[in-house]
């Protein structure tokens, strides 16, 4: 059985500042390990911090 690996790019943007943002928004990438450190699920990452899961995903509609 052959399986395919597929690589994707991560859906983060490191600024001029060298913070570490999700692409297309402002939120910091250290904002959302501390709400998934807390417990988080995605989609409650996504609630609390007004993101779209997608974004997170790195998908597009």
């Amino acid at each position: 059985m052959e399986v395919a690996i597929e690589s994707e790019i991560a859906p983060l943007k490191t600024d001029a500042d060298g913070v570490v943002r999700v692409r297309e928004s402002r939120v910091i990438l250290d904002t959302i390990v501390a709400v998934f450190q807390q417990g988080a699920t995605a989609e409650g990452i996504g609630d609390r911090l007004s993101i779209s899961i997608l974004k997170l995903a790195g998908k597009s509609l």
